[in-house]
């Protein structure tokens, strides 16, 4: 019998492990129609988003700063204005409302062309 990592009766999760499992990190958690439906949500301004993904990217200000092309004070505006409208006061309490607003676009009900009305709203 080999003692490597084969899968067998006395050892099933050998090959789950020894196939490293590809974790999504950063701004990549997200697919971009959900980052849209987010910053829709949330109503935030393509900059603005472009923080919020610095943000999950672990992104410095300064980083941040030289990336976009602008100050490293305008990226901390954009943040003081993030964290106002938001109701957050630091970065995880940005990320937590992302993914809370995440959660709530990605369950919400989707509308089918038949609920549409003629105005293109939903009828209830």
């Amino acid at each position: 019998m080999s003692m490597g990592t084969e899968t067998s009766p006395e050892n099933p999760g050998a090959a789950a492990k020894a196939e490293p499992r590809r974790a999504l990190a950063g701004a990549a958690m997200f697919s971009e129609p959900d980052w849209a439906e987010i910053a829709q949500a949330l109503r935030l301004s393509r900059r603005e988003l472009q923080v919020v993904r610095g943000v999950f990217e672990d992104r410095t200000e300064s980083t941040m700063a030289t990336d976009l092309g602008i100050a490293r004070r305008t990226v901390h505006t954009y943040f003081e204005r993030l964290y106002c409208r938001l109701g957050v006061t630091d970065r995880v309490q940005l990320v937590l409302r992302v993914m809370e607003e995440w959660i709530a676009v990605t369950t919400r009900p989707r509308a089918r062309p038949a609920e549409m009305n003629q105005t293109n709203r939903l009828t209830w």
